[in-house]
Parts: structure tokens; C-alpha cells; sequence
């Protein structure tokens, strides 16, 4: 690079003039490393952090929108760019909380059910033995040093995306539940199950081994044991976060709602520009039908981040559906998907909308159906019959009727398309 070349202050003004400028041009991601060359030099050039935290907000942002959106449809790809975004979010506390959150809502990577032909050399499982497996005594053992080893070093990659607050919980504990924590990360519940119920005795009292078994139950679809141990978790380390959050979402999974909000309102008395623990709460008086409490809730945060957090968006939509106010969902699912063009979570409701408002909303909603079928093509027919409705609904009966004679012959096998289908053609005959 060009340090060495000049003198200290030249160099700095030039790799922060450099990276104003292509953070200006939104290249935030070149802009970041001449930033970071200026704070290599020296940590105490204010305009280098600040412009480098912009970058890091940036970056995470974008990753954590490719995220959500892939997660609706390729779990994997969400999960790599949740992983990118925390890598990219560097020390920033905040950045790194919101990244965690998301890849802990992803979850963790489950197992390969492909089938493998037996003659062909089947690949190595990460807690597979590298000899394949044979007949000695010892083949198995997942205490060898090849495995420790490798296991090792995965938990202290998780380890370091953890917020800082929380890494002390993890650390210093046994082998056997870091490769507890490893496997349920990596899917393989049967082993992460034996491993944490042994860490349970050998780590006893360890908010962080009741916090895993609590994910381990979630997965296994055990929600009141989940809740139990995330409380448990919670009740050994109360700045616990993770464990909070996993309570009150729990709460709000197995319908107990109230008993969430007072320990989430707590937590913001505190800490009151906590996201996270504000969008649960908002979520969970929206669950109670506390639709004026929602609101308060929400609004100062749908302010600030409505285009930069789909979640919030979300359930600001779902407040104002609530509320009679579908001028004010529109606009909330109109802003989503101007961030974000291909999220059909967001699409589908929003061209509901449009449908339900009659006339004048027709032909917005044909455009959001049609852009659904081309990009989802798996449920073509579904998105098909709605531009149909869009039609009707607009008084272009033929067209939509002509949709319908093509979609009747790709309809599913299911009651729920057939009714769905029947409703439709009422509609285009006027009934």
C-alpha cells in the first residue's frame, strides 16, 4: 500500500480521502480497508472510526438482508452470510448482537440425509473416526486427539462470534460439552444430547451448559424443557442476554406472552435501547391484542430502522393490520420490499393487500403476483390464481378467466388449492 511512501500525516489524509470517497460510491467494503490501514497506524483517528463503524454497519446490513432472504428458501446461504455479517462486524458490540440473533433464529446446520451408494467412499463426518471405522476397540472414540483437536478449534470459532459479555460463560469449561455445544451446532443431535447430559455433571451449575440443553430441546421441538433450562440459564447469570431472549421467545411460542413481557420490560428499564428485547416485546403485546402497548413499543424503532430491519417492519405491518390501517401496512411491506425485492414473506401479504382494497389497488397487485411466479415458480399456480383475482377484481373477467383455464390443469393434489381455486372463479363470474 502506500504507507512508507510519504509521511505519517500524508498518509493518513490520502487513505481517508480515498476511503470518504469510495464509502461515498457505497463500496463500503474498500472503503473499510483503507480505513482500518489509517487505524493500523493509529487507533486514535477519530474520522477513521467513525468512517470504518459505517462501513461495518453497512456491510452487516446488506449480509443480514441477503440473510433473511435467503433464508426463506436456502437456509445454508443464510446461514453464511449470518456467519459473514459477524465476521464483518468486527468489535462493534451491537453489530455482533444482531448478527448472533439472526444465525441462532437460522439454527444450526443440520446433518446430510443424502444417501451415499456403498461402494462409493462415504465423506467424513466431523466426529467420524479417520479411519472409517473398523474393528478396533478404540474405533469411535471420540476422545482422540485428531478429534479433540478438530472439535477444538470449531467451538473457538463459535466462541469468538459470541458477544463479549457471554464468552466468559463458555470458557473454562469441559471438553465434553465443547463438543457437546460443536455437535449440536453441526446437527448431529444424538451425540450433542449424550454429551450435554454428561456435561450437565461435570460442568454443574453452568449457565451455559443449561442455556445449550435449552437449545437442544427447542430443536427437538421440547418447548417447556426449553424453557426451563434457558431459565435456569438465566436464573445462574442474569446479564445472561441470549438466555433472556430465548426465554421470552419460548414464552411467546408455547402462548404465554404476559408471563414475557414483564421480564423483557425489566431488561429495557436498564438497558432501553435494547432491539432485541424491544421486538419481542412488541411482538409479544401484539400476541396479547395490546395493540396501544405495541405501538409504544414499536414506533421509535420503526423510525430508525424500518429500512434497515425487515423484523420491525414486519410486525409494524402486522400492528397496523391490526389496527384497521391497511394504508399503513402497505406502506410498512412497501418498504421492505424496496429493500429487499424478492422476499415473498413480504410480497405475498402486501399483494393481499392491494387485492382486499379493491379497484383502485388492481393492477399493483397483478405486478407483485407476477413478479412472485417468476420468482418462485415451485408455487406458480398459487401466484397465478392471485393475478386472476387481481384481474376480477379489477373487471377484466376474460383475462382472468383465460388464467384459470390454464392453472386448473397445475393444481395440486390438495383440498386447500382446489378451494382456493373454486373462490377465484366466483369471483371472476360476479358471484
Amino acid at each position: 500500500m502506500v504507507f512508507g511512501l510519504f509521511s505519517k500525516k500524508s498518509t493518513q489524509e490520502k487513505a481517508l480521502e480515498k476511503g470518504k470517497k469510495l464509502a461515498d460510491r457505497q463500496n463500503y467494503s474498500e472503503a473499510l480497508s483503507w480505513y482500518e490501514e489509517v487505524l493500523d497506524k493509529d487507533p486514535a483517528v477519530t474520522e477513521a472510526r467513525k468512517g470504518a463503524r459505517l462501513c461495518r454497519e453497512k456491510l452487516v446490513e446488506k449480509n443480514l438482508h441477503e440473510a433473511e432472504c435467503f433464508g426463506q428458501f436456502d437456509v445454508d446461504k443464510a446461514r453464511e452470510h449470518a456467519l459473514l455479517a459477524l465476521t464483518l462486524a468486527g468489535k462493534e458490540d451491537d453489530l455482533k448482537k444482531r448478527a448472533t440473533t439472526l444465525l441462532n433464529s437460522i439454527g444450526p446446520a443440520k446433518a446430510s440425509k443424502k444417501p451415499v451408494r456403498e461402494e462409493e467412499e462415504k465423506p467424513k463426518r466431523l466426529f467420524e473416526p479417520s479411519c472409517g471405522g473398523c474393528a478396533s476397540p478404540s474405533c469411535g472414540d471420540t476422545h482422540g486427539e485428531e478429534i479433540e483437536e478438530h472439535f477444538e478449534d470449531v467451538f473457538y470459532l463459535y466462541l469468538e462470534s459470541m458477544p463479549e459479555h457471554e464468552k466468559p460463560l463458555f470458557e473454562n469449561l469441559s471438553n465434553v460439552f465443547r463438543e457437546g455445544y460443536v455437535a449440536l451446532q453441526q446437527g448431529e443431535l444424538e451425540l450433542a444430547a449424550k454429551r450435554l447430559k454428561e456435561a450437565e455433571k461435570i460442568d454443574a451449575g453452568s449457565p451455559a451448559v443449561a442455556y445449550t440443553r435449552g437449545l437442544l430441546e427447542g430443536l427437538q421441538g421440547q418447548m417447556e424443557a426449553a424453557r426451563k433450562y434457558y431459565e435456569k440459564a438465566l436464573a445462574g447469570a442474569p446479564e445472561f442476554t441470549s438466555a433472556l431472549y430465548a426465554v421470552a421467545a419460548t414464552l411467546r411460542e408455547l402462548h404465554r406472552g404476559a408471563e414475557a413481557v414483564p421480564l423483557l420490560r425489566k431488561r429495557l428499564e436498564t438497558h432501553p435501547n435494547d432491539r432485541e428485547a424491544i421486538l419481542i416485546l412488541g411482538a409479544s403485546y401484539l400476541d396479547l391484542g395490546q395493540l396501544e402497548e405495541a405501538e409504544e413499543t414499536l414506533t421509535e424503532l420503526y423510525l430508525s430502522d424500518a429500512k434497515t430491519n425487515s423484523t420491525v417492519g414486519f410486525l409494524w405491518a402486522r400492528l397496523k393490520e391490526a389496527q384497521n390501517d391497511p394504508e399503513g401496512a402497505i406502506r410498512a411491506y412497501q418498504i421492505i420490499t424496496n429493500t429487499n425485492q424478492n422476499m415473498l414473506e413480504a410480497l405475498i401479504p402486501l399483494g393481499l393487500l392491494y387485492i382486499s382494497q379493491g379497484e383502485p389497488y388492481a393492477e399493483a397487485a397483478v405486478k407483485v403476483f407476477k413478479h412472485c411466479y417468476r420468482i418462485d415458480q415451485e408455487h406458480g399456480w398459487f401466484h397465478l390464481l392471485r393475478v386472476a383475482e387481481a384481474y376480477a377484481v379489477r373487471g377484466w373477467q376474460k383475462e382472468a378467466r383465460k388464467i384459470l383455464d390454464e392453472v386448473s390443469h397445475d393444481l395440486p393434489d390438495d383440498p386447500n388449492a382446489r378451494a382456493l381455486f373454486d373462490q377465484v372463479n366466483k369471483k371472476t363470474q360476479g358471484l
